[in-house]
């Protein structure tokens, strides 16, 4: 969303509510003039009448654009947020992944990014609108009876220096109930995540205690004392709705009755107080919604990391990769054992290479750490002689690629899932479901839309995604566990056809596996050991 249609949309907003608010105070002034020359015995001409249905046509309108425009614009203003985050978020490295889970990520955007971009949208429109709408409705008070006016604004005053006392202590405890609700759900997301373990351990009572002592003396004294607050706060609110407009009529009829004032100016008064009101306790909200979206933007800035400088890369993207040389001294995860120690080698094109070990000797972390996905201090990885940060996203995505043992399958149908709206040849596409032995699965499924949930068998789904891999043809191919999840049968069919194709297109594969009928599209074997010695501090 371009930031000048939200700009466009604002002045529109503020324009049409200006114009409400001037044929609302000019709809009063006639009331007032006919009151007056009723109560005179004056009779009334066309003029008047066309005046008094010209504003009120006038209100519908402008009211009608006003609220056209308040309505569309948080629709606007959160589409836009969501789709900058949503772009800084696919550019986050992995790290950024491994650190914020996905349920965290799905409901910061759900609700900070949604609410922040509704709020800052419609926060300037509201306070020049309001400040407007009081500043002219006093204006037009006072010159209308600057007595009545003066007594009305001490105690208009009073109420609104009340309601911005109340209005920062609902600020400052609306931030305590924010983070308190966070330390809830994060024990409602432990319960949920390990819900297979408390079920085993048939402790579902103890962690149903659990959350609910974290509900009781946390969250809930905090959420009754907002309470507490917001219901002084409305208090005063109503006082200004109901007791303020009566006590204007009241003092009013008092000075008619001294002869300083007519009833026309009586009637005014009572409505101009009643406008009045809703200016002076949304200026006094203005404080709270400010606290909260420098909260919103504080909460996300903590998530979101600065975009940082570009580096020098090579961009040219028909550049192949010729070669990838792997050096560790070791790797350890944070508060985990000795992972990878002491390897060394390099892969040639055309020099297909098997990883092999005992399970969690950590082959798929040495073929996160070639996919740049991971980083360690004491590893050193290159590409063409060069250091790997060096390289580009793109290039990388042009040259290597990487097939998780876990598969993906987007809610898309299999050709979708496939290309993912890239441009290939009929031919391309013919060949890559024969290779993966995908005919017959596209043949039954054809345009459904599939995802992980449904319509494929695990097998299938892996086949999916490895051929989302190959049709790309990269210079090296990285497959974790490729035929774990197929019978003996499609597993044997499915490796003799990716090493023709790759043969044919040039792909060197690096593998991970613990089936040997892997070991033929191999020449060369990488074994990683169990570190036999404690890491270097």
């Amino acid at each position: 969303m371009k930031t000048s249609t939200i700009k466009t949309l604002q002045i529109f907003t503020v324009f049409f509510s200006i114009a409400d608010i001037m044929c609302l105070y000019g709809f009063i002034n006639t009331i007032q003039s006919l009151i007056n020359q009723l109560s005179i015995g004056t009779m009334l001409n066309h003029s008047d009448f066309l005046i008094f249905f010209g504003l009120l046509n006038g209100m519908i309108f402008c009211s009608l654009c006003s609220q056209y425009g308040f309505n569309k614009l948080p629709i606007l203003g959160k589409k836009a947020i969501l789709e900058t985050y949503e772009t800084r978020l696919l550019n986050e490295d992995h790290a950024f992944f491994a650190k914020n889970s996905t349920a965290f990520l799905i409901s910061l955007f759900q609700n900070e990014i949604s609410l922040l971009g509704q709020q800052e949208v419609t926060f300037p429109v509201v306070l020049i609108v309001q400040c407007f709408s009081l500043i002219s409705g006093a204006a037009f008070l006072f010159f209308n009876e600057w007595k009545l006016a003066l007594i009305l604004f001490f105690l208009i005053g009073i109420c609104f220096g009340t309601t911005r006392i109340l209005s920062r202590k609902i600020a400052q405890n609306a931030q305590k109930v924010y983070d308190e609700k966070n330390t809830l759900f994060q024990v409602l997301h432990e319960n949920i995540e390990a819900h297979r373990l408390i079920r085993f351990l048939n402790k579902e009572k103890f962690f149903s205690e659990r959350f609910t002592n974290q509900l009781d003396k946390s969250l809930v004294p905090v959420e009754k004392r907002q309470g507490k607050i917001n219901a002084c706060y409305i208090t005063i609110y109503s006082i200004l709705s109901r007791v303020l407009p009566l006590l204007s009529a009241g003092i009013g009829l008092v000075f008619v009755a001294l002869g300083s004032m007519t009833m026309g100016k009586v009637i005014s008064a009572y409505a101009l107080v009643s406008l009045v009101q809703e200016p002076i306790m949304q200026l006094a909200e203005i404080r709270t919604q400010k606290h909260t979206m420098k909260k919103l933007r504080s909460t996300i800035k903590q998530v979101f990391s600065e975009p940082k400088e570009s580096m020098t890369v090579f961009e040219d993207l028909l550049s192949p990769l010729q070669r990838i040389d792997v050096q560790i001294d070791q790797f350890f995860y944070s508060g985990s054992p000795l992972i990878l120690q002491d390897l060394a080698f390099s892969i040639e094109p055309g020099q297909n290479t098997k990883l092999s070990g005992p399970s969690g000797t950590g082959k798929s972390t040495l073929m996160n750490l070639i996919m740049n996905a991971l980083e360690g201090n004491d590893c050193h990885l290159f590409f063409n002689r060069k250091n790997i940060t060096s390289f580009s996203q793109a290039w990388r995505a042009h040259h290597l690629l990487m097939v998780d043992q876990k598969s993906k399958l987007f809610k898309m149908s299999i050709l979708e899932n496939i290309v993912l709206d890239d441009s290939f040849s009929q031919a391309e596409i013919d060949e890559i479901l024969y290779t993966c032995v995908l005919d017959d699965v596209l043949a039954y499924h054809k345009n459904s839309i599939l995802d992980d949930n449904s319509g494929l068998s695990q097998g299938q789904a892996q086949r999916v995604s490895i051929a989302r891999m190959l049709i790309r043809k990269p210079d090296f191919l990285i497959l974790d566990e490729p035929i774990s999840a197929l019978d003996e049968h499609t597993a044997s069919l499915l490796i003799q056809r990716i090493h023709h194709y790759t043969k044919h297109h040039h792909i060197t594969l690096i593998i991970s596996s613990h089936n040997k009928a892997t070991d033929t599209l191999c020449v060369q074997n990488v074994f990683l050991p169990v570190p036999q010695k404690d890491r270097i501090a």
